[in-house]
């Protein structure tokens, strides 16, 4: 799943060929891509830590990553790593194969508690057309046990995960406090961590001085920062997130708006419904009853 920065929407990658979200791993997810074609991705930050490693054949790219724009040719056993809540922009003509790895990141900080210190500073480095052995024949290898059907088990699958993960925390990751921002908006960790601090509170209430706690810059500094950087308010940002994460939960299910109400973080259901109205033309009822289809963006 990817978080749109500029409106808190999430939304999901393309199908893949294969996937092992029906088997037995946590917190890691492998997808097998062979379709191909023309793809694109704009303002997106990944919920997980991706990691795209190229087969067999190359495929040209247009990445803008961390505010750097870059146009490669992704070579078989390359990699591009896009750390998670680091926004992204991709183009391609021709995606070619590959496989996606996703790792979570409560997985994957188990890697950094075992190899920095401390964990909870950790800046990653995104990667872009990095030839990297090691995590393109864990991924292979995690493959084949997918294909098998998953022979090992659990833990045979979650063995090779965490070797990718240590081998993404040993090279492209740091120790790095977070300080004032360097140039305009926030940098691409202070972003992350406040990213990760709004989706994991959305249902509690979050004020200002925490997300600007997260970020480790006065309230003041990170309002005017936060917009700068995604284009809007932070108390409007944290709306756009509830209703996204509601109209996902209102597709899901049958029963009450009131409870999805509270689940995302409004006080009640009119709450929701004043929200709801107007950003998508209908009420949370009436989208529930058409199944999600009868909206407007």
């Amino acid at each position: 799943m990817f978080v749109d920065v500029r409106t808190g929407a999430l939304c999901a990658g393309p199908p893949p060929t294969l996937s092992s979200a029906a088997g037995p791993w946590g917190g890691v997810l492998l997808e097998y891509h062979a379709a191909g074609g023309p793809r694109e991705w704009n303002h997106l930050a990944p919920c997980d830590h991706l990691v795209v490693v190229c087969q067999r054949r190359p495929s040209s790219r247009s990445i803008v990553l961390d505010r750097q724009a870059v146009t490669v040719e992704l070579r078989p056993g390359q990699i591009v790593f896009y750390p998670a809540s680091i926004p992204f922009s991709s183009r391609t003509d021709d995606a070619g194969e590959y496989l996606l790895l996703a790792l979570d990141p409560t997985f994957i900080r188990r890697a950094a508690c075992d190899l920095l210190q401390p964990p909870d500073l950790v800046e990653w480095q995104p990667a872009v057309a990095v030839d990297d052995p090691v995590i393109a024949s864990l991924a292979f290898a995690l493959k084949q046990e997918m294909e098998n059907g998953y022979p090992g088990g659990r833990a045979y699958g979650e063995i090779l995960a965490a070797a990718a993960a240590a081998s993404l925390v040993r090279n492209h990751a740091t120790v790095h406090a977070p300080g004032p921002p360097v140039g305009e908006g926030l940098s691409a960790l202070q972003l992350r961590r406040t990213l990760e601090h709004i989706h994991s509170n959305l249902a509690a209430n979050i004020p200002l001085k925490s997300l600007a706690a997260t970020a480790g810059i006065s309230p003041f500094h990170f309002a005017r920062l936060f917009k700068q950087t995604t284009g809007c308010a932070p108390h409007q940002y944290i709306i756009r997130c509830r209703l996204a994460r509601a109209r996902q939960l209102l597709m899901e299910r049958s029963g009450s708006t009131a409870d999805v109400a509270l689940e995302v973080g409004f006080c009640d259901q009119s709450h929701l419904t004043t929200h709801f109205r107007r950003a998508y033309g209908v009420t949370p009822k009436e989208f529930q009853q058409a199944g999600g289809i009868h909206f407007s963006q």
